[in-house]
């Protein structure tokens, strides 16, 4: 379950969500729409990885592997996503202000 409560997201001047309260319900969720409206945006506020306005509340854990190399260009695909948790625990517990892509 993933509950967002007035979530608003901006950057800079453009607001692209404004004041939405929704709940996801557990399972498997499509998110659609048209270019722009968004979607992106929605995700990234989730996983906290873009400041926001308003309250997520979640009873789960989410972790996100990118389409495009964002984390750590070096690394192949397997050592990303068998890392990944690593580096996101590591983060959580140590409150890191950027992440630390020296896995082996």
């Amino acid at each position: 379950m993933i509950k967002l409560n007035n979530l608003t997201v901006a950057y800079n001047d453009n607001t692209v969500i404004s004041d939405l309260t929704y709940e996801f319900a557990k399972g498997s969720t499509a998110i659609t729409g048209s270019s722009g409206i968004g979607k992106t945006s929605l995700i990234n506020a989730i996983l906290s990885l873009v400041p926001y306005k308003g309250t997520i509340e979640s009873d789960e854990k989410y972790s996100v592997v990118f389409q495009e190399d964002r984390l750590c260009p070096y690394l192949t695909a397997f050592k990303k996503t068998s890392g990944l948790y690593v580096m996101i625990k590591i983060k959580l517990q140590m409150d890191l202000p950027q992440w630390d892509c020296q896995i082996a």
